[in-house]
């Protein structure tokens, strides 16, 4: 077997734009003939067309009864994007720090 997997499934996502340019958007995964949700993510930003900015997101993954929280902030420093974010895992009690640079 080469693991090939013919699966089908539906999504659904919307997307709207808030005061201060924010923008709130999300979507869901699911199969056909299944009210189940398998996969889902909402977020929301204000870098549409930005240099600096936030973003927050919860999200959970396919086949996982968890749910993550995830956010971080952009900024140019000196010349240099930066971006440190955080991603927090609640069911396990995990935090996962990341930092992005780019010259």
């Amino acid at each position: 077997s080469l693991g090939w997997n013919n699966q089908v499934t539906h999504s659904l996502g919307a997307a709207a734009t808030l005061s201060e340019g924010v923008i709130l958007s999300g979507w869901a995964t699911f199969s056909p003939g299944s009210r189940e949700v398998q996969e889902w993510w909402v977020g929301a930003t204000n870098l549409a067309g930005q240099e600096e900015g936030w973003g927050l997101c919860v999200c959970s993954p396919q086949t996982s009864a968890t749910f993550q929280l995830e956010a971080f902030v952009k900024q140019s420093i000196g010349g240099v994007q930066v971006s440190p974010g955080l991603i927090y895992l609640p069911t396990l009690d995990r935090k996962v720090l990341m930092l992005s640079a780019k010259v």
